[in-house]
């Protein structure tokens, strides 16, 4: 362990931490659990592995530096690898219009829900003002009456006020029938109600009806909100995983589109073509060009660790078979490694994620750093900004003759905003 410890130092020196993370241990978790099964199964490979010291430890450093030099085999690779799962080119066309068939259902069952929240928003919104009218008319009408205060709680009205305290938005219906309930006892019982102490104090049940009256009001101001907040988290939802007119087979690849339709969307700005050279100007921000190179190393991790499990099982599932090795380990390469393969993959899309909205966010607060780097005038509104993007990439993406106004001296931006042209 101590050799283990100062060759993984020295090497820590020598590369950088994300290329350590993302691409060296992948690769040495590979190479211990196939150094590991051949241990299990290969009789020579047992013996060789003895327990002197010395062999020991060359055979330790040997297997740092072939990690090392497969490792960054698979670092050249790691783009190419991460498409593969944006666009898996290798599946049989029809299985990939079937997957596209059921993202495109998912992002329209989305996209019905988000209508439904807005739309129910709005309707609470206008029932709102005759829900009030009424509560109030009938706070009126008690507030005249000489009888007995006989008010208590009705059940309904506390389990409509627990569901939703409960995250449950309750229905329209629902809703107006305790609405109507609690405004024909309001007009029933006096919320003003005395009794005969001096000074006169408000009896039980009227301060009950009261409490309850105001406990009801707040509900009724906060179903708005409620929606709109679950509209809003649907709403980002879809943008972090689809975007608007383009479809993918796999969700990383809709995580990917939906990066480009952002930038589109907001700044007609291609992004693919861009992100060179805004990387150039994140260098000079150490703090966020360290956050976005750490979400990337990790989701180049887990993207690794997918595809190394998967050829684990392509290699070992049929020697095992053939060869008949236990049970036990024939379970692990038929069943175990897919299932750690199926579990990196749902990392990585979460991973993904995180990174799209990390490179979102990039954009978002960068962009005139990037007029700046290509000495362009800063847009005077975001309908300029937009033409002078469309400009900058027929200019330089397309090779086509746009005329783009310089600036000699572009203006200051502080660092990490996105500046006042």
């Amino acid at each position: 362990m101590g050799s283990l410890g100062t060759v993984l130092e020295r090497l820590s020196g020598l590369f950088s931490k994300y290329f350590l993370v993302a691409d060296y241990f992948p690769v040495l978790i590979f190479l211990g659990v196939n150094g590991y099964y051949l241990y299990c199964v290969n009789l020579t490979f047992h013996q060789a592995v003895g327990q002197d010291l010395t062999k020991e430890t060359f055979q330790t450093v040997g297997v740092l530096i072939a990690a090392g030099v497969l490792a960054f085999l698979l670092s050249t690779m790691s783009q190419a690898l991460r498409e593969a799962l944006e666009n898996p080119w290798f599946l049989p066309q029809k299985l990939r219009k079937e997957m596209e068939t059921q993202r495109l259902e998912e992002r329209a069952s989305w996209d019905d829900q988000l209508e439904q929240m807005r739309r129910a928003r709005l309707q609470f919104i206008r029932d709102q003002a005759s829900w009030d009218a009424l509560l109030r008319q009938a706070r009126q009408i008690g507030e005249t009456l000489k009888t007995t205060n006989a008010y208590s709680t009705p059940s309904s009205f506390d389990s409509l006020l627990l569901r939703f305290r409960r995250g449950e938005q309750p229905a329209r219906d629902d809703i107006d029938s305790v609405v109507t309930q609690f405004a024909d006892l309001l007009r029933a019982n006096n919320p003003s109600e005395k009794d005969s102490a001096v000074p006169p104090k408000r009896t039980p049940n009227a301060a009950s009806l009261d409490s309850d009256e105001v406990r009801f009001r707040n509900f009724l101001q906060t179903l708005p909100n409620r929606s709109e907040s679950e509209a809003f988290s649907l709403y980002n939802r879809l943008q972090l995983n689809f975007a608007r007119n383009q479809i993918a087979a796999t969700r990383m690849g809709n995580i990917a589109l939906s990066v480009q339709g952002y930038f589109t969307s907001r700044y007609s700005l291609n992004f693919n073509f861009f992100w060179t050279r805004i990387q150039q100007v994140l260098q000079k921000e150490d703090k966020f060009f360290d956050v976005l190179q750490a979400a990337k190393a990790q989701l180049d991790f887990h993207v690794a660790l997918f595809w190394l499990l998967f050829l684990f099982a392509v290699v070992w599932t049929p020697c095992s078979a053939l060869w008949s090795f236990s049970i036990w380990l024939l379970a692990f390469a038929v069943i175990g490694a897919p299932l750690a393969a199926w579990m990196f993959y749902e990392l990585a899309v979460q991973s993904y994620r995180a990174y799209a909205d990390l490179l979102r966010t990039t954009v978002d607060l960068y962009h005139f750093n990037l007029l700046n780097s290509l000495h362009i005038r800063h847009p005077a509104s975001i309908d300029d900004e937009r033409q002078v993007w469309i400009a900058i990439n027929q200019w330089l993406g397309l090779g086509d003759y746009r005329d783009v106004e310089y600036s000699s001296s572009p203006a200051p931006v502080r660092s990490g905003a996105a500046g006042t042209p």
